[in-house]
This record gives C-alpha cells, structure tokens and sequence, in this order.
C-alpha cells in the first residue's frame, strides 16, 4: 500500500498535500486505471487527517475528472483510454497543453 505522509508544520494545508500525494501515485502509476483507492477510514487512520478531510480530497479528484465513486464500492482510477482519452482538467496542462504529451512521455518511458 501506498504511504502518504502530512507534514502538520506544512504551510501547505493537509488536504492539498494529500491530493498532491494521491495525483502523484495515479500518474506514476502506483495507483494503475481500475485501482480501488483506500477508504476513508484506512487513510484517517494512516495519515490523521480527517475522514471529512479525505472525502473532500476525494471529491476534489472526482471533479477532476481522475477518479469514479461507485456507490457502495468505493473510490476507483479512471482509465483514461476506455474514457475517450479524455484528459485530467488542470489548469497547468490548459496553459501549456504540450506538457501533456510530455509526461505522458516520460511515464511510458518509466
């Protein structure tokens, strides 16, 4: 299981730092497309944070368009392929759309 670590002395608040750290397993793949994400309760109990916290992380990646919430079954990696290709919505990526192409680049370097 991936470890996520909060720095509580961050000037970053908590949530950021873990939507930070859960973008960073999905696009270094250590969260593949169909991975089920750990619950809330898993993640509070690791990290401290919040179930509360969790969820509005969760949720957050859901508008980002990186994760599905099935009801009742939990928090999944999209697949971006069987979506159309389409793209997680970032505002770097809109601003400077070759970016895109190059991590995907250096991910299927990886």
């Amino acid at each position: 299981m991936v470890q996520f670590h909060i720095q509580s002395d961050s000037d970053i608040p908590a949530s950021t730092q873990l939507y930070n750290q859960i973008l960073f397993a999905i696009a270094s793949r250590q969260f593949p497309p169909g991975h089920r994400l750990p619950s809330t309760r898993q993640l509070a109990m690791q990290t401290g944070l919040h179930r509360n916290t969790i969820s509005k992380v969760y949720r957050q990646l859901e508008e980002a368009g990186v994760v599905d919430a099935q009801a009742g079954s939990g928090i999944y990696v999209r697949d971006p392929i069987q979506d159309g290709g389409a793209k997680v919505k970032s505002p770097v990526l809109d601003q400077h759309p070759e970016a895109y192409k190059v991590v995907q680049q250096s991910l299927d370097d990886l």
